[in-house]
């Protein structure tokens, strides 16, 4: 029980200390209370959350290519040359143009055939009249000129050899036909007027008509 006691009285002196050291200190100020110093607060600044900036890379430019200045050679075409037209000038003209063609190219009894032959010679020459010949199917693999004679009858010794003494071949005889080949120096000779021989094929006796052959 006096341990008690003895701890009370302490304690009560304590208090009493406590309260008179706190009533000087807020009356005279002379004693201050230990100071405390502030706890620094930390500021803290916010880092920047924005997405990184990106600077993007530019794409290199594309290398042009290099443009060949060497031009592709021109192929060139050769063109045929075009046959001569014997119908460029009308029979009707010709005859009028060429007076000495006239008789020749009015003869009824001569087919168109060989007077458009006649008009190819005197427009274009004897390659002309040729190639006329040729697409006509005038023309005997030896390159003589083909023509029927159509007679008012049976062919007679006489007719055969009146063909022969003129240098035209005979090659057969059908009915009233005479097949013949006449040389192209004769038919288209510059030494006489060209197809002055048609004209006078046609005047032989029974001659009726020359006409292609069939």
């Amino acid at each position: 029980m006096e341990r008690l006691s003895v701890w009370k009285r302490a304690l009560c002196a304590a208090v009493v200390a406590v309260v008179t050291v706190g009533g000087c200190a807020r009356e005279g100020g002379d004693i201050a209370g230990p100071t405390v110093a502030p706890t620094p607060t930390a500021t803290v600044v916010p880092t920047a959350t924005g997405e990184p900036s990106v600077t993007p890379t530019a794409e290199p430019s594309p290398t042009p290519r290099a443009t060949s200045t060497v031009r592709p050679t021109a192929t060139v075409t050769l063109t045929p040359t075009p046959r001569p037209r014997p119908t460029a000038v009308p029979l009707s003209v010709l005859a009028t143009q060429v007076p000495e063609l006239a008789p020749l190219l009015n003869n009824p009894e001569v087919d168109i055939a060989y007077k458009q032959l006649v008009a190819a010679y005197a427009q274009y020459g004897q390659q002309g009249a040729v190639a006329v010949a040729q697409q006509a199917g005038l023309l005997t693999p030896e390159g003589d000129i083909r023509i029927d004679l159509v007679l008012d009858g049976p062919a007679t010794e006489e007719t055969l050899a009146r063909l022969s003494s003129m240098g035209i071949k005979v090659l057969g005889t059908q009915d009233n036909r005479v097949q013949i080949a006449v040389p192209q120096s004769l038919l288209l000779s510059s030494a006489q007027q060209p197809g002055a021989a048609l004209s006078q094929l046609s005047g032989i006796e029974h001659v009726t008509a020359l006409l292609p052959p069939q």
